[in-house]
């Protein structure tokens, strides 16, 4: 909570808070844990979901900016399994994030995991997209980012290299099937974003 504060002190747009969860059924069963949940005389799940709730909500107290919170990519049983109560963590963020990783072969999954939260998430709602590494084919990324930009308020491609990002932002403008693709599907914020990258790819040559 010190660095939340720390970092809030600057001039930031928001704050993200990621992997603020338990990491799966079971968890935790060490001795402050377990002595707190037999103190508190609660159900598991509803005892888990009050720690990860209760946390939120002092970073929100702390915090002037825009504040979001990564949610674990299961939008049915994101409390039983990971603490996080959809409906209670959301009224103490701006946004919020999914990470929907996968190869994409078959963007059938990612539009039904997309398809889910966007029902159940009445805030700003991003998705992520892998992008590497190992990068994914780009075919198959630009399909992703067809099927993620139906849902999602935002959507951000994720990499661990600039690099990555950079190379396939320059293989997509430049790739004309690209553009038909997206325009043939109706992605009008695809388009967009396609003509945001034409400036910036221009300026970096």
């Amino acid at each position: 909570m010190n660095l939340i504060r720390e970092v809030a002190k600057e001039k930031v747009a928001g704050i993200r808070l990621d992997s603020v969860c338990f990491p799966r059924e079971g968890y935790c069963d060490c001795n402050i844990c377990t002595e707190s949940q037999k103190k508190a005389n609660e159900d598991i799940v509803e005892w888990r979901a009050k720690q990860i709730g209760s946390f939120i909500r002092e970073a929100r107290e702390n915090v002037n900016c825009e504040l979001g919170l990564t949610l674990e990519p299961d939008p049915c049983f994101g409390k039983e399994r990971f603490g996080l109560d959809l409906m209670e963590v959301s009224k103490n963020v701006d946004f919020i994030p999914t990470p929907l990783y996968m190869d994409y072969s078959i963007a059938y999954w990612l539009d039904i995991l997309a398809n889910c939260f966007r029902r159940k998430i009445s805030k700003p709602y991003f998705i992520e997209i892998y992008a590497g590494h190992p990068t994914a084919p780009t075919k198959n990324i630009i399909s992703a980012l067809a099927v993620a930009s139906a849902y999602a308020d935002s959507i951000i491609l994720s990499t661990y290299d600039a690099d990555i990002a950079q190379s396939l932002q320059r293989e997509m403008v430049r790739d004309q099937a690209t553009w038909k693709f997206f325009e043939e599907r109706g992605c009008e914020k695809m388009l967009d974003v396609l003509k945001s990258w034409e400036k910036i790819t221009t300026l970096n040559g």
